[in-house]
């Protein structure tokens, strides 16, 4: 006997989804992510600068994403906005030019008048 079933999927492979943009397909209305009818409303903490910043920003798409939190599914909506992501006060811009080498085993890193090497097969100290 032939089954009829679509593609199968192990678990947890198919963990987001999103748009192409915010007019058709997933998108975000105000408060809410909209999708074929669905209406889910966001909780949002609206005295958080960082979420304030986004939502005056023009939303260019929206992303669903399964998350796992104690052992129990959550999902959550990603905006993607347009625009300059939101600093914090104490976050300064510096000046100046930065080079980053990403070898397989050693990781650098140069400055004009300083430099590092980080070597990745050197294991962490463990934490007493």
């Amino acid at each position: 006997m032939a089954s009829e079933a679509g593609p199968v999927k192990s678990f947890n492979q198919l963990d987001s989804v999103e748009g192409k943009t915010n007019t058709s397909g997933i998108r975000w209305c105000g408060d809410r992510v909209e999708w074929k009818g669905l209406r889910l409303r966001a909780r949002l903490d609206l005295n958080d600068p960082v979420i304030a910043h986004s939502l005056n920003s023009r939303v260019k798409y929206v992303r669903l994403v399964r998350r796992r939190l104690n052992g129990q599914p959550r999902c959550y909506a990603q905006l993607i906005c347009e625009g300059q992501p939101y600093r914090k006060e104490k976050n300064t811009v510096g000046q100046g030019i930065v080079g980053i080498d990403p070898g397989p085993r050693v990781f650098g890193i140069a400055g004009e008048t300083w430099g590092a090497q980080v070597d990745l097969t050197t294991p962490l100290a463990a934490a007493h």
